[in-house]
């Protein structure tokens, strides 16, 4: 540990005030160096993955790949649990995600409306609901389609003569 190193720096530094040259005392020196040299080497590894992860884990949190943003984040946790930009990252993510979440569930509420509205051959409102829902989520291709269909419908129910709503 930190400690033992701490304390064998001390007992080093009494024996080579008493015999710098003696070869236990030499031996003793060289052991720590190489304590301390894997350790650095050890740290600049454990950075490097780290900096690696944090890298993946933006990447993910850009793509709106949630989950994976904060699986990547804690993997970094796991060995430094107060490793600053992955706890932000992590946190950053959770909340994006949840929002994520009650936009999709907001969506859904809105295409269900807008079924309910062709249903009813009110297509009118169908087209509203699916633009709300494409406010809420432009990629949805659900809402896009639905907006479609409403739309082709109404337009050949006007060239047939057909009063709609």
């Amino acid at each position: 540990t930190a400690n033992d190193l701490d304390c064998a720096k001390m007992f080093v530094e009494k024996a080579i005030a008493l015999n710098p040259t003696h070869s236990s005392v030499i031996n003793l020196q060289n052991t720590i160096l190489g304590i301390e040299s894997e350790n650095a080497e050890q740290l600049a590894q454990k950075q490097a993955i780290h900096t690696k992860l944090l890298q993946e884990a933006i990447q993910c949190f850009n793509q709106k790949k949630y989950d994976c943003a904060i699986s990547k984040a804690n993997q970094i946790l796991v060995q430094t649990p107060t490793h600053a930009d992955a706890v932000a990252l992590k946190q950053r993510s959770e909340i994006a995600s949840q929002q994520q979440l009650e936009v999709a569930q907001k969506v859904k509420k809105l295409l269900t409306e807008a079924e309910d509205c062709m249903i009813k051959k009110n297509y009118a409102c169908a087209i509203a609901k699916a633009e709300s829902a494409l406010d809420l989520s432009p990629e949805s291709k659900e809402a896009l389609a639905k907006k479609r269909k409403a739309q082709e419908t109404q337009q050949k129910l006007k060239e047939s003569g057909f009063n709609i709503r």
